[in-house]
């Protein structure tokens, strides 16, 4: 194991069974990893020295919500035409 704690471990599952959990908030490094993101960028914008997405704060952990992740993602799409940034179905 890499040394995070999973989901799975919180629910008792082995980290080898195969489960449908999809991580509603992350920790900075998959944050970070998630959005394209450092590490020290989206702790620059929790101080207020940049724009950075929204976070949760549960005791002394951040967490940032996938759902807050993409919003700020989807906020900063530039260039091209409306027509290119959206999926059609």
């Amino acid at each position: 194991m890499n040394g995070h704690t999973t989901a799975a471990h919180y629910r008792g599952m082995d980290k080898h069974q195969s489960s449908a959990v999809t991580p509603v908030a992350l920790r900075e490094p998959d944050a970070a990893t998630y959005s394209g993101t450092t590490r020290a960028y989206l702790r620059a914008a929790r101080v207020g020295r940049c724009d950075g997405p929204l976070y949760v704060r549960i005791g002394r952990s951040i967490r940032y919500r996938v759902a807050d992740l993409d919003a700020w993602l989807a906020d900063r799409v530039v260039g091209g035409t409306k027509s290119n940034t959206q999926r059609t179905r």
